[in-house]
């Protein structure tokens, strides 16, 4: 009877163990729903948000496109056109592209091929309807510049001439090299050698001195290989005006030079001592002149292709004055 008594007791804690069983699947089941329906909604939120961070994105473009167009606008110049035609940049010497790199300005517009009243091809930045920035420009004449500009003004950069010479520095200031070989360094207006500056020629002649309009142009000297040297005036690139040549054996000249030459009235010091006062024609001595010599005597008269030729005084060092005249350099009378 203990045994029979004992197993209603167990059969309904059995059914009360199942019960939480099924109670806890039940719960267990519940929150797995709800976690789903947490997560879909978190899913759901997220990509809401990405939708507007998009849209917010494509507005941001749109106007930063609209604020560049109508930045363009502000900038763009009035007397200038846009070009149909292709920009083709012109090959550039080693030494130039080295100097010139592309430097851009983030504040400017960046616009099309635009064509001046004047002819010339601009590509690059403007700002308030003006040339401003990094840019490249092509000239009707075949000068290409590239560069910065300011205001509508070239500032630093380099420039390449039709001819093949070739510039790069500022709009003041900077290094011009020819295809002859000869180097300029100094001042300039726009690549031309204007101002003071340094002249360097294949052969190591080298002048320093004053430029005009790409020649040498008023005071300067020249320095050349011999060891001779020139101080003194030039014009148009000509050694012109008053100056003085010392020349490398010795012999000095100082007095009125034309195209390089002795011409007008000097004085030459030769290397005996001689020397001759007076005037000089195609760099000799002709016209009137007086002629020292070493021993302290002298001849005042004509000369005639360097030679003493027409009438004159022999002066000897005692002061004894003889007339006397000469032909071709031999003396005619008094006979010697």
């Amino acid at each position: 009877m203990g045994a029979c008594a004992q197993q209603p007791q167990f059969q309904q804690t059995e059914e009360i163990f199942v019960q939480h069983i099924n109670i806890q699947q039940d719960q267990n089941g519940d929150m797995s729903l709800v976690q789903k329906q947490q997560t879909s909604q978190t899913m759901d939120e997220n990509q809401a948000a990405i939708k507007i961070q998009n849209s917010f994105r494509i507005k941001q473009a749109k106007m930063k496109s609209v604020n560049e167009r109508n930045e363009q606008q502000v900038d763009y110049p009035e007397d200038w056109v846009e070009s149909n035609q292709e920009f083709t940049i012109p090959e550039l010497p080693k030494q130039l592209q080295e100097q010139v790199q592309e430097t851009l300005n983030h504040q400017d517009s960046f616009l099309k091929p635009m064509i001046g009243s004047d002819g010339s091809v601009y590509w690059g930045q403007w700002n308030r309807k003006q040339i401003n920035g990094f840019g490249l420009m092509k000239k009707t004449d075949g000068t290409f510049m590239q560069g910065i500009w300011t205001q509508g003004q070239f500032l630093n950069g380099g420039i390449l001439f039709s001819n093949g010479d070739y510039f790069f520095g500022t709009s003041t200031n900077g290094e011009k090299i020819y295809q002859n070989g000869i180097k300029y360094i100094g001042e300039v207006d726009f690549g031309i050698p204007n101002g003071k500056g340094t002249q360097i020629y294949p052969d190591n002649t080298t002048y320093v001195g004053n430029f005009y309009k790409g020649e040498k142009h008023g005071q300067g000297s020249l320095h050349f290989p011999n060891g001779s040297t020139y101080e003194g005036e030039h014009d148009n690139g000509l050694i012109t005006g008053q100056g003085i040549y010392k020349y490398s054996d010795g012999s000095y000249y100082s007095g009125q030079i034309l195209n390089g030459i002795k011409h007008g009235k000097g004085i030459l010091i030769e290397i005996d001592g001689t020397i001759y006062e007076g005037e000089f024609k195609n760099g000799k001595k002709e016209g009137r002149g007086i002629l020292r010599f070493p021993d302290k005597s002298q001849f005042e008269g004509l000369f005639h292709q360097n030679q003493r030729h027409g009438k004159g005084k022999i002066i000897n060092r005692n002061g004894y004055v003889l007339d006397s005249e000469f032909k071709f350099g031999e003396q005619i009378y008094p006979k010697q």
